[in-house]
């Protein structure tokens, strides 16, 4: 499997419009890595402005589908299993195994990655899904992303390592319900 990562948008952008909600037009600076991290941790709306093309080369089918599964402020494109589409396979999609190899595009934004991480870095997650995107993550910080892949984190780590899952794995205890 390789996973590359292009940015498509700019924290520039990210900062113009984070500036613009609060009546300012102009930016005259770059924001600082302090400041990204800020508004990483806050999850404040102008994170949805800086974006990502993802592009994963030979997962399995069925890990793609996991993924698939994350539909707000993402894109996905998968390649078609579609047996007019591959006229050089053998089989027909029907004798293909789940764990077929496909290629997966997302296109999405900076909410959306903490967003997949919380729920495919969790230890409830199947094991190859998190080594998917524990990849991601890693070409995150290969490209000088590095505020952004330190808010990677499963759902304990924003919950107060309580585990806020029906069935939690053991690694923190399970969250308190409120009273109601």
């Amino acid at each position: 499997m390789t996973c590359t990562i292009e940015r498509l948008t700019s924290w520039e952008q990210v900062l113009a419009e984070a500036l613009n909600t609060v009546g300012v037009l102009e930016v005259k600076k770059s924001p600082s890595s302090d400041w990204k991290k800020k508004i990483l941790l806050a999850r404040h709306s102008p994170i949805r402005a800086l974006e990502f093309r993802i592009r994963l080369v030979g997962i399995r089918y069925w890990v793609s589908v996991h993924l698939c599964r994350h539909s707000i402020g993402i894109t996905h494109y998968v390649r078609s299993q579609r047996d007019d589409r591959n006229p050089a396979r053998t089989l027909s999609r029907d004798g293909l195994p789940q764990s077929a190899l496909v290629n997966h595009d997302l296109v999405l934004n900076a909410e959306s990655i903490i967003n997949i991480s919380k729920k495919r870095l969790c230890m409830q997650a199947s094991k190859e899904t998190r080594e998917v995107w524990q990849a991601v993550v890693e070409e995150l910080k290969r490209i000088g992303e590095v505020e952004l892949a330190s808010f990677c984190k499963p759902e304990c780590w924003w919950c107060g390592n309580e585990c806020p899952e029906m069935r939690p794995c053991g690694m923190c205890p399970p969250k308190t319900m409120p009273e109601v």
